[in-house]
């Protein structure tokens, strides 16, 4: 929104450093924000450069000094912790209310003529009708919780990667190279009970909708 604000009645090739540094200078009390503006725009600026539509060379954000960005770190509290461990079972038992989609809000405002419309997982205010989610979805983000592992380590983990007798896990390929893991007993206690839901033919431990592929 505010991209469009500052640059939307611009033409592509009009658009100089002048504009994007002021821009820029203007989201100054957003450090994060800006720099991902800028980024965003460096982007669409060297797109278009490749399709003629500027010239070569003349990406607008070049040599524009992004903000200092500090680094935050913070852990979820035990009541956190708790609340998120019983929002997650009960996504998987009944559902969580979602903001309607972009299309859905729409219908949220149609007439009654348009009503009939609506699809059968959509009530009358335009939100979508609970229905539980993906167990497979929620037992990753509980490995996750369980783990601390990054999103695609869980995602790609394999069953030939576990020695659960053991406690732990051989991954191959990391950031760091082979990384042996130990899991706790929770950890565990999880991948004991996909196990038992395992699907035959599929190597990895939270399978995807398609034969042999991960979840996504």
């Amino acid at each position: 929104g505010e991209l469009r604000a500052a640059l939307g009645r611009l033409k592509i090739a009009d658009v100089t450093r002048q504009d994007v540094s002021k821009l820029h200078l203007r989201m100054a009390d957003r450090p994060y924000q800006a720099n991902r503006a800028l980024a965003t725009l460096s982007a669409l600026f060297t797109y278009a450069e490749r399709h003629g539509h500027r010239p070569e060379h003349s990406n607008p954000c070049r040599r524009i000094q992004t903000y200092r960005e500090q680094k935050r770190e913070r852990y979820l509290t035990n009541a956190e912790f708790a609340t998120l461990g019983e929002v997650l079972t009960r996504a998987e038992r009944e559902g969580l209310p979602l903001p309607p989609s972009p299309r859905t809000a729409k219908r949220r405002r149609a007439t009654a003529a348009t009503a009939k419309h609506r699809t059968k997982d959509t009530s009358p205010d335009g939100s979508r009708a609970l229905k539980p989610f993906n167990p497979v979805g929620v037992a990753v983000v509980r490995f996750l919780l369980l783990s601390g592992w990054r999103g695609s380590e869980a995602l790609t983990l394999q069953w030939t990667h576990l020695d659960e007798s053991r406690g732990v896990a051989t991954l191959p390929d990391t950031k760091t190279g082979q990384s042996v893991r130990p899991l706790g007993a929770p950890a565990l206690a999880l991948l004991k009970e996909l196990r038992g839901h395992r699907k035959l033919g599929n190597a990895y431990v939270f399978p995807g909708t398609k034969p042999g592929t991960h979840f996504t």
